[in-house]
């Protein structure tokens, strides 16, 4: 994900959100993420878009930039 894709990807998922859907953010196929794409992550997973990853990579970057909770993802 890189910055060319940001404003595009932030923008539909707070549409999304601000109609009252969830929103899952699929990591399929990504293999770069820049700095300002891992700050977009960031702020979406801490807006409550679920991020997906898939490969090591990516799924060592989604577990790093999900907001820390409870270990079987509920909330208290």
């Amino acid at each position: 994900m890189l910055a060319e894709c940001i404003e595009i990807t932030e923008a539909l998922c707070t549409t999304a959100l601000a109609e009252g859907r969830g929103v899952c953010l699929v990591l399929r196929d990504v293999s770069a993420i820049d700095p300002a794409g891992r700050e977009l992550l960031a702020r979406l997973a801490e807006r409550g878009v679920r991020l997906e990853g898939f490969g090591l990579y990516m799924s060592h970057l989604v577990s790093k930039l999900r907001p820390q909770g409870p270990a079987d993802g509920s909330s208290s």
